[in-house]
């Protein structure tokens, strides 16, 4: 997962009352809409079994069926596939299945496992990432009016991808934009060589465009090359004590875009602030020295080669109805990422291996595409470059809806599904809706087969759901939660520790198989399992996604 941790949807509520032991519904509704409902769905079965003779076609009603999907994913399966994929990290001593560090390993793995226990086809899709790395720690000192030496991640931090290669700018002037550094004009008189930037955070742009201005304007005199003896700092809103760590690149980046080679820093606000008095004193009073700096930072920026693997059901390449079902399958450098996202992408390839072992294929009306996605723990890259292509190609169109599952099995997680509401607010209300509708295959595994309680969480951003329901394609998938913590309420319905991390080595070197949930992982997989097939053999899947109608349109 991609800095962001799944939380319990603001205003929502766990699904499970404790007082009955009961499902609750999205609403929260009371008992007896519960059981109205109930009574009007039985009506509704009857009424569709009489109608089948009229040319309405009855959608399966799998829940309780034995042949199910989800009764064939077991924790055992989704165990073995987990061991492989750390064998990958181990690989070199490494401890690490990150885009540099054995993804390429781990990919082999998984798709040897496909190649040996399916019938899919497999392919890759090859991408160049931007992969940026602090070598060493950076130092900012103030060496005018006097000397200050700062204090590393308390009064300023590297911030992602802001510089390359090792920096070093001795007595530096001091100069601080106008307003936030947004416009060409808010450095007017900006020095092009030996200066510190200091501009500040937030306003109508993103880091990257300020950076992007500083070191365009610190080209100017060195014949459109940058000067390495400038650096941006970027000093902190006044009501934040966190130190800001975006990353100073496009978001969506792809192959060609700029990255930024000058060093750039995230300083706090009471360091902000103190530079901008000392520039404001000096030229107040002539008497007054301006403030200078010291600066050192050795980064590295490396354009690497990587791939998302594809296993498609028959037929997938030439359906408009596809059915994506994803994980992302690299780790971060610092550890071996057996939840983060070992979990999701083991129990995804235990889910692909039952679904041609169950000829479930066979019964599908839509085609399922398996995808295991790199490079996400550096901003979505693969998934962001899948949906890109396929934006560029016009087969996004094809895609009927899309899951995604990302830690499964945090030792103190909650079984959180992704909530098709709870998403940014240029999400079109319709994609809302029948992102709902997918949601909803996945609830009904917790209602009509587990009986457990599960909760939601959002859509805003964190994992590879985002650039598909960006794209208007209906999404949700599950987490089981990052470095948030447990609340009460979670741990009264869900068991395990409040105030607790629902994963407290996320991104560490100790997220090994210690660090899993088995329960919750095999409980996860099957909801996979389970949703997936229900939306396999949907017969009229793309209406019913539009209109939530239980039942297919006559045939014209």
């Amino acid at each position: 997962m991609d800095d962001r941790d799944s939380l319990l949807a603001p205003g929502s509520q766990s699904h499970y009352d404790t007082t009955s032991g009961s499902i609750q519904d999205v609403e929260n509704q009371d008992a007896a809409s519960t059981k109205k409902k109930s009574a009007f769905f039985v009506g509704l079965v009857l009424a569709l079994l009489l109608a089948v003779g009229a040319g309405v076609t009855l959608i399966l009603l799998l829940s309780n069926n034995p042949s199910s999907l989800s009764y064939k994913v077991q924790a055992d399966g989704v165990m073995r596939r987990l061991s492989g994929l750390l064998d990958t990290a181990k690989i070199g001593g490494l401890n690490s299945r990150s885009v540099l560090n054995n993804y390429g390993e781990s990919l082999k793995f998984v798709r040897e496992v496909l190649a040996n226990n399916t019938e899919c086809t497999l392919y890759t899709q090859k991408l160049v990432v931007p992969i940026h790395d602090v070598v060493e720690p950076g130092r900012l000192g103030l060496v005018q009016p006097h000397v200050v030496n700062y204090q590393a991640n308390v009064d300023f931090l590297n911030m992602r991808y802001g510089g390359n290669g090792t920096i070093t700018i001795d007595n530096a002037e001091v100069f601080v934009a106008d307003n936030y550094g947004c416009a060409g004009a808010d450095y007017i008189g900006m020095p092009t060589s030996n200066a510190v930037i200091v501009a500040r955070y937030g306003g109508s742009c993103e880091p990257i465009d300020k950076a992007l201005l500083v070191q365009h304007i610190a080209s100017l005199d060195n014949g459109g090359i940058y000067d390495p003896t400038v650096a941006l700092l970027l000093d902190n809103i006044e009501t934040s004590t966190t130190l800001k760590n975006a990353r100073v690149r496009f978001t969506a980046w792809k192959e060609g875009d700029e990255l930024i080679q000058l060093p750039v820093f995230s300083i706090s606000h009471s360091m902000g602030a103190g530079l901008r008095n000392m520039v404001a004193d000096a030229a107040a009073d002539a008497d007054r020295p301006a403030p200078r700096m010291n600066v050192y930072s050795n980064t590295k920026l490396t354009v690497a080669d990587t791939e998302n693997l594809f296993c498609d059901s028959p037929d997938a390449t030439n359906s408009t109805n596809v059915v994506v079902l994803g994980a992302h399958l690299d780790s971060v450098p610092e550890g071996p990422g057996m939840n983060d996202n070992g979990s999701g992408s083991a129990a995804l390839l235990e889910v692909a291996v039952q679904y041609f072992r169950n000829r479930t294929h066979k019964r599908a009306v839509n085609p399922v595409r398996f995808a295991w996605w790199a490079a996400e723990e550096i901003g979505l890259l693969g998934a962001r470059h899948y949906v890109r292509t396929m934006q560029e190609s016009g087969d996004i169109a094809k895609i009927a809806a899309y899951m995604n599952f990302d830690m499964l099995g945090s030792p103190n997680g909650v079984p959180y599904i992704h909530n098709g509401t709870d998403v940014n607010a240029n999400i079109p209300l319709d994609v809302q809706n029948a992102s709902t509708r997918v949601q909803q295959q996945l609830e009904s595994f917790f209602v009509d087969i587990a009986k457990a309680p599960y909760s939601f969480t959002h859509m805003q951003g964190g994992s590879d759901y985002l650039p598909f329901i960006e794209a208007g394609v209906p999404s949700s998938g599950m987490a089981t939660g990052a470095s948030g913590l447990k609340t009460e309420a979670e741990r009264t319905i869900f068991g395990g520790d409040a105030n607790a991390p629902h994963d407290a080595c996320y991104h560490l070197p100790c997220d090994t198989l210690e660090n899993i949930n088995v329960p919750l992982l095999e409980q996860c997989a099957r909801a996979a399992a389970h949703a997936g097939e229900l939306l396999a053999v949907h017969p009229c899947l793309r209406h019913f996604l539009q209109t939530g109608e239980g039942t297919c349109p006559p045939a014209l």
